[in-house]
């Protein structure tokens, strides 16, 4: 075991020690900036390594798990109107026609309202108090779903619903983000996303527990409980996380000094930025460097496509239903092993992808394969004959779709890594557009296109085409800035102050930090 360098820094103690102080991403003041990144260089190399791995494993255990609990909470709240739909909130609320679609839509309004003002508001409330906060406010808003009685009723606490749950997805992907390197982000950011696939896969099993047990009490109808009971489970949940969520690696009282110092010198070693730990950049500027940068809207049309894509997940015991299996019970336990396989390729592929420090293969890769299962469905005629192959074509469709969803969030935030606003507004615009999907992917699939919904699928077909596209152009655009990089590390000269000032930001991390894109 390597030991601790006799070694002590001025001004950093009472800072980090102190949260209540000081609780953004990076210190600020070029003094303490400076005197992180030289003890962090005055560390032996075995330390270093030592240590970095204990502080893995650390986050790993304090962070991680709590983050993904939540989410699937976040997920099991918004969805809870597909299984009360099937006992009664439809006709006790008096909802009809294209209404419950509506109601399903109009959360993403919200959402989409919220989503770029609650991610700038990340980088400047503290996450310990900001995404509990979050999660108190949505589960008492998702309870009050229980009290409606009317069309507009049921609208008014969709939208709102999704006015309040808009800072936690973007806020989470941004917050692993400021706790992990790239080469660590992938794996986190796929158990995060997949937290989506198993709601899919349990939210019934759970749903039906809820339902079955409370029926008849307190004379009230039993979809009223589904909300009342998950409300105030997640309403526990977000009094926990208050307590348990930390803020950034400079101010968490768990980690020790020399873990503390590793997290936010590491961070700015993989950013190539360890000279600008401390700048400040105003919302303003942070925004409109993310408006600029064609990377953000690729990545941002790739996330719409996406969510386009994986529309049939809001139908898919429908979709089932209509290749021909009528046992509703049946039915329910079909929709879940393609989730399963959803889940364990998502997380293979996001495991590979930090391994090889690659995004695009993989993600590509999916995109290949979600294609191919849309067009043997739409090839395949809807008999009995062929029920079992087009049941495992729908395999194909969820790995692949879901494959890529949970690749291009890492790939995004490694992407667009400074400064940490530009990177705030930059999951904050491309989780805008995928969810303006939401808007009218729902409408694709119209009973009028069953049993094969041969329509529906070509729709999404042209959806995944879109996605391939985006994923190509992003491999060669950013393929083609890293031999640009190699060229520019060959040609300035590093401790060439003039020379290196006249290129811009990313070339500099590429010079003076050997930075190159993920790809």
């Amino acid at each position: 075991m390597a030991s601790i360098p006799e070694l002590q820094v001025s001004g950093i103690n009472e800072k980090a020690d102190n949260p209540q102080q000081s609780w953004n991403e990076n210190i600020s003041g070029s003094g303490k900036t400076d005197a992180i990144i030289d003890t962090y260089r005055s560390y032996t190399p075995e330390f270093s390594k030592e240590t970095e791995a204990r502080l893995v494993k650390r986050i790993d255990r304090r962070i991680l798990p709590l983050v993904v609990i939540i989410y699937l909470f976040n997920y099991l709240d918004r969805n809870s109107i597909t299984q009360a739909r099937l006992y009664g909130l439809q006709k006790d609320t008096h909802v009809k026609g294209a209404q419950y679609q509506t109601a399903i839509s109009i959360f993403s309004a919200g959402y989409i309202a919220m989503q770029l003002p609650s991610t700038i508001l990340m980088t400047k409330v503290r996450p310990s108090r900001l995404l509990p906060g979050c999660i108190i406010l949505w589960a008492i808003v998702s309870g009050c779903t229980a009290a409606t009685n009317s069309p507009t009723g049921l609208l008014a606490v969709r939208f709102f619903l999704g006015i309040i749950e808009a800072p936690f997805f973007p806020g989470a992907i941004y917050f692993l983000s400021c706790w992990y390197t790239k080469r660590e982000l992938g794996i986190r950011m796929a158990l995060l996303i997949c937290g989506l696939l198993l709601s899919n896969a349990f939210a019934g099993l759970i749903s039906a527990g809820i339902l079955s047990g409370m029926s008849g009490v307190g004379n009230l109808a039993v979809w009223r409980w589904l909300f009342i009971l998950e409300g105030l489970a997640t309403i526990v949940l977000g009094v926990i996380a208050g307590f348990l969520l930390p803020d950034y690696p400079g101010t968490t009282m768990w980690l020790t000094e020399a873990e503390r110092i590793v997290a936010q010198a590491r961070l700015a070693v993989d950013g190539g930025f360890e000279d600008v730990m401390g700048e400040e950049v105003s919302i303003k500027r942070g925004i409109i460097g993310a408006v600029k940068d064609y990377h953000v809207w690729l990545f941002a049309c790739l996330q719409m496509a996406t969510t386009a894509s994986i529309s049939y997940s809001h139908f898919f015991p429908t979709l089932i239903q209509q290749i021909g299996f009528k046992d509703n019970t049946k039915v329910l336990l079909l929709t879940s092993p393609p989730y399963i396989v959803a889940f364990i390729w998502a997380l293979s592929f996001a495991y590979t992808a930090d391994r090889w420090q690659m995004r695009s293969p993989q993600a590509g890769l999916s995109q290949l394969v979600s294609i191919l299962g849309v067009v043997l469905l739409i090839a395949f005629p809807g008999t009995r004959k062929f029920q079992w192959a087009r049941y495992f074509f729908t395999f194909l469709v969820a790995s692949g779709t879901f494959g890529v969803y949970s690749t291009t969030y890492a790939w995004l935030s490694s992407t667009i890594i400074r400064p940490p606003i530009k990177r705030a507004a930059a999951i904050g615009i491309a989780n805008t557009l995928a969810n303006t999907a939401s808007l009218f992917a729902n409408y694709f699939w119209l009973d009028e296109y069953g049993p094969t919904f041969r329509v529906p699928w070509g729709c999404i077909l042209a959806f995944n085409v879109l996605g391939l596209t985006c994923i190509c152009t992003l491999r060669f655009t950013l393929n083609h800035a890293n031999k640009k990089f190699e060229r520019l590390a060959v040609e300035v000269d590093a401790d060439d102050e003039i020379a290196v000032r006249r290129i811009d930001e990313d070339a500099q991390r590429a010079v003076v930090s050997n930075f190159r894109y993920v790809i």
